[in-house]
């Protein structure tokens, strides 16, 4: 998660110097629900809604919508009251039009901070002129935003934050042990969190059917209803359900291909451990990861989920698993960005009006 990079490196670099609040927490009922909970079900259950959305909102006005929830504008308005920030971090969208409106309202000074989790040619939402800072994890990002009247000086390019524990060494075939796995039997990982049940079963099934001597592991998240039904399956292959777990890492590490939709941070802690990917179900604003990850040989996108089951069966038949295996040792991408940006806010709340430590 990305903000929990960002929170996890402020806190081991300035332990003790700085307060943090996780303001999704604080406002649960509104900002949450508005945003995670939305994507989570929209892009899961009804994913040609969310892309119906996602391209109206992309070719509106989208702030002229904003004056239809003033809860929102009325709910920062007292976390501001009550904890007098001297910045606020956004890794989501739209957030940051209210905060700035609070801030009016109650002609209080904090700086606003955005860190943008998309790439290319991002989504109108992240557009806002009033921000401080933008924080992008590639430079195309950068570019499109001032070509959309962002100031230069705002824009800085630190890479994606992904948490340390991403970049720990792990032995694979320890972590295979732990999990209760055969060591060194192929080991396929779906991640299914956030994800259609009903669609991760499907996988599930087509894998099983066509591959042999392999294992399947299923990290289902909180969807409990998930982890029964596939407990009872009856498949020819093992299969391992795995609840909700705060080692995800060792989990991945554990794995010699990952099948996952493209959403920013899933995607960058995989390329930060060097996993191989097969990429399913991809939303609009999900499409530049997707497209990265063919381009650069991470792996495929897998168009028809039909075909999920042969599509990993060729990967293995003509051993493209070393090729994408070899590309991803030799991508530098995110390079301790979490420690960059945690400098950057620290810079910034000690007067530095542009941040340092971006990357060159």
């Amino acid at each position: 998660m990305t903000k929990r990079a960002i929170m996890e490196a402020v806190e081991t670099n300035f332990p003790k110097k700085y307060e943090q609040l996780d303001i999704a927490e604080e406002t649960k009922s509104l900002s949450q629900s508005l945003s995670e909970k939305s994507y989570n079900f929209l892009s899961s259950k009804a994913p040609f809604i969310w892309d119906a959305y996602h391209e109206i909102t992309n070719a509106t006005n989208v702030y002229s919508l904003l004056k239809y929830a003033p809860l929102l504008e009325k709910g920062f308005e007292k976390i501001i009251k009550k904890y007098q920030p001297d910045m606020f971090v956004m890794t989501i969208p739209v957030l940051d039009k209210f905060i700035v409106r609070a801030l009016k309202n109650l002609k209080q000074q904090a700086k606003v901070v955005v860190m943008v989790t998309d790439t290319g040619k991002v989504h109108k939402m992240w557009i806002n002129k009033e921000v401080d800072h933008y924080l992008v994890g590639s430079e195309d990002t950068g570019e499109y935003l001032t070509s959309r009247g962002i100031s230069k000086s705002k824009v800085h390019f630190l890479g994606f934050p992904v948490r340390q524990v991403f970049y720990k060494k792990y032995n694979k075939f320890e972590e295979q042990k732990k999990l209760g796995l055969e060591q060194g039997k192929r080991t396929i990982l779906v991640l299914g969190w956030g994800a259609n049940p009903s669609g991760v079963l499907e996988r599930v099934v087509s894998l099983d059917k066509e591959l042999q001597d392999i294992q399947i592991i299923v990290a289902c998240g909180k969807h409990l209803n998930l982890k029964e039904k596939i407990n009872n399956l009856e498949t020819k292959n093992r299969v391992l359900p795995i609840g909700f777990t705060n080692d995800v890492a060792g989990i991945i590490a554990s794995s010699d291909l990952v099948l996952t939709r493209a959403g920013g941070a899933t995607f960058m802690e995989l390329i930060t451990m060097k996993k191989p990917m097969v990429i399913f179900g991809t939303l609009s604003c999900e499409k530049p990861n997707a497209q990265m990850v063919e381009h650069l040989g991470f792996g495929i996108i897998c168009k028809s989920e039909k075909k999920l089951g042969s599509e990993v069966k060729k990967i293995f038949a003509e051993d493209l698993l070393s090729r994408f295996e070899k590309n991803l040792q030799n991508y530098m991408a995110n390079d301790h960005a979490d420690q960059r940006i945690s400098h950057f806010i620290d810079s910034v709340l000690n007067g530095d009006k542009n941040g340092r430590g971006e990357r060159t």
